[in-house]
């Protein structure tokens, strides 16, 4: 049964592959392939049942009300192949405006199906929410959820990527889930198949692709009287001036010491597929001079590991280019669960996250973001572990739960970026990592958009050493550019 599936789905991604119908509202008839338009504001299953196909009822059971009612306002394109001189459907594509079904009948005797689905990320969505919406159940979701953060970055999901899921459904229509991608860009393929115990197998597939280095230089005019509208008029990429903005915030008031005439440069790397470029990149230098502003520099850091909390920009003397920074609690910030609503791994219902899950194997060193006073440090079966709560000088309060072992006491005064403890899995937890939490006037709050969390707000040891290599060989390759 297992091998029918897979040739047919490998049948189903070939046809897939063709290109779509044009968009007209004829039915286009060519053997038993139909496709047609149906228009915006109609229901895709009342639209089907009026064209006569006498089985939509599974259709209904697939793509379900929830996800056909986000994309009422928009036509869908429809491609699908009946049984000889019958309108029983064996194979349909549904193009919604951000769904797409690829729908295989798994046997001309069988009411099984194969499914694969591609769905967009909108506003305010997430993966609980993909899945959620395709079927999967409650307690999974929360499992599975929770598994993909520990390859996948969470906060690093954006409104507008992709996920694709495949799975079929059996003669009694429970669905059985076989894999599932997540695709950030076009150089990458995160693969995640479903296997036994709720567990996951991961694969990174990597696509080929082009690294491009430029240096871009302008100037301050009065038709771009902004540096982030001069960068925007030399084509450099909106992922990449906010990163030059960033760098450069810390060191220049623009808003009172920005001027005509000022100068700028910029090193940049970006990557290519295909010869298109793709909407992330680096910084890797940046440079602004002014009469006002005088001549300031940023060099990028880049540390061995990519998630490492202390890659970033920073001044030719290793300072870190960020304002009222704190330090990040873990040396490596890889969110899994970030924060707001999520299903829960554990207890497998819809509730608020508090805080962020950050990776990270047992025995990490957690450290104190910022001074403060330690206003709790055991573990009274909240749920939350081995806890540590450190109350502020600006009266905000910062929670480290879930730790394996905790270095500190009551009541005693902490430094930012002291050791307080090390990750665990105390608690109700699925496994080891840190719960970071913050509150403010008495509400937990969003860290991510809260706090400003650097690994360090200056380089030492063998990181200063690494940095000032990487600084040479940049100013190395600007040279000869």
């Amino acid at each position: 049964m297992k091998k029918l599936i897979y040739v047919i789905l490998l049948l189903t991604t070939l046809i897939t592959g063709c290109s779509r119908s044009s968009k007209d509202e004829n039915v286009k008839s060519d053997s038993n392939l139909q496709e047609f338009v149906i228009p915006a504001r109609k229901d895709i299953f009342t639209a089907l049942e009026d064209k006569g196909y006498e089985d939509v009822d599974f259709l209904r059971e697939i793509i379900s009300k929830k996800i056909a009612k986000a994309d009422f306002d928009h036509e869908t394109i429809v491609r699908i192949i009946s049984r000889p001189d019958t309108l029983i459907i064996d194979q349909a594509w549904i193009y919604l405006a951000n769904t797409e079904f690829a729908i295989t009948r798994t046997a001309s005797d069988s009411t099984g199906y194969i499914v694969r689905v591609e769905k967009s990320i909108l506003k305010g969505g997430s993966i609980y929410q993909v899945l959620t919406d395709l079927g999967m159940a409650a307690g999974d979701v929360g499992i599975y959820a929770w598994e993909m953060g520990e390859y996948i970055d969470a906060t690093s999901i954006d409104v507008g990527d992709k996920f694709s899921i495949t799975y079929f459904t059996d003669d009694k229509g429970d669905k059985h889930f076989e894999k599932f991608t997540y695709q950030p860009d076009k150089t990458s393929i995160h693969e995640f198949y479903f296997a036994e115990d709720r567990k996951l197998k991961y694969n990174l597939v990597e696509l080929p692709y082009e690294l491009i280095r430029r240096i871009v230089k302008g100037t301050i005019t009065e038709e771009y009287s902004t540096w982030d509208a001069a960068m925007n008029a030399l084509d450099i990429i909106p992922y990449i001036r906010q990163q030059a903005n960033n760098a450069m915030d810390s060191q220049i008031a623009f808003a009172t010491d920005a001027r005509i005439g000022d100068e700028f440069e910029v090193y940049i790397e970006e990557k290519h597929v295909n010869g298109e470029r793709q909407p992330r990149g680096k910084l890797l230098y940046a440079k602004y001079s002014g009469k006002f502003t005088k001549t300031k520099t940023a060099y990028r850091f880049s540390d061995d590991d990519e998630a490492s909390a202390y890659t970033g920009m920073y001044t030719k003397e290793a300072k870190r280019l960020v304002t009222d920074a704190v330090r990040t609690p873990l040396d490596r910030m890889h969110v899994t669960s970030p924060f707001g609503y999520r299903i829960h791994p554990v207890y497998g219902y819809r509730r608020m996250h508090t805080g962020m899950d950050l990776r990270g194997p047992t025995g990490t060193p957690v450290y104190a973001v910022t001074s403060g006073v330690i206003t709790k440090a055991k573990n009274n079966s909240n749920g939350y572990g081995n806890e540590v709560l450190i109350k502020h000088d600006n009266g905000m309060i910062t929670q480290y739960a879930h730790l394996s072992k905790i270095s500190t006491s009551y009541g005693r005064k902490v430094k930012k970026g002291q050791l307080i403890g090390k990750v665990g899995s105390t608690g109700v937890s699925t496994g080891p990592h840190l719960h970071f939490g913050v509150k403010k006037h008495g509400k937990w709050v969003n860290p991510r958009t809260n706090l400003k969390m650097v690994g360090a707000n200056v380089l030492k040891d063998g990181r200063l050493k690494t940095f000032k290599k990487q600084m040479s060989e940049l100013d190395a390759e600007m040279a000869i550019r």
